[in-house]
């Protein structure tokens, strides 16, 4: 936390998605940094300075599990909510959930329920220590496309 605000890591390399998203997580009271690649959220992540990371599985130098798996590398306590417009098949997911990820959202996002998720993730982070949320158990809510651990 920056100041008393959660820092938030957005990575994707669309700019008005990215907009829209740094836009309302900033009205619900986040601090939003962008990131429109890979490499660049490497770089914003050691720095060390992020509370969650949102990751698009579609990069042009990564693709979501890579750059999840980075940042579990770097930075194992941080929760990683991973965003696609693609269809994503459940193997894909597994994969995700097994790398980490608190969640999967799908793209175009549904505003409230995505900020409902985020709140969801940063509490988890803070009530769990990184070995019990790696542990915890995996919840797919097929209903909703929300997917996550714990």
């Amino acid at each position: 936390m920056r100041e008393g605000r959660v820092v938030i890591l957005i990575v994707d390399d669309d700019v008005n998605s990215l907009d829209v998203i740094m836009q309302n997580l900033q009205r619900a009271g986040y601090e939003a940094v962008p990131a429109v690649d890979g490499r660049t959220a490497m770089e914003i992540i050691r720095q060390g300075a992020v509370d969650l990371a949102v990751v698009d599985y579609n990069l042009p130098d990564m693709n979501g599990l890579q750059v999840l798996k980075v940042i579990k590398g770097i930075m194992p306590e941080i929760p990683v909510i991973i965003m696609s417009a693609s269809e994503m098949n459940h193997n894909n997911l597994l994969d995700l959930l097994e790398a980490g990820a608190y969640a999967f959202v799908p793209k175009p996002i549904c505003v409230p329920d995505f900020i409902r998720t985020i709140g969801r993730a940063l509490s988890t982070s803070e009530r769990s220590s990184p070995q019990s949320s790696v542990r915890g158990s995996i919840l797919v809510r097929w209903t909703s496309w929300i997917i996550r651990r714990g």
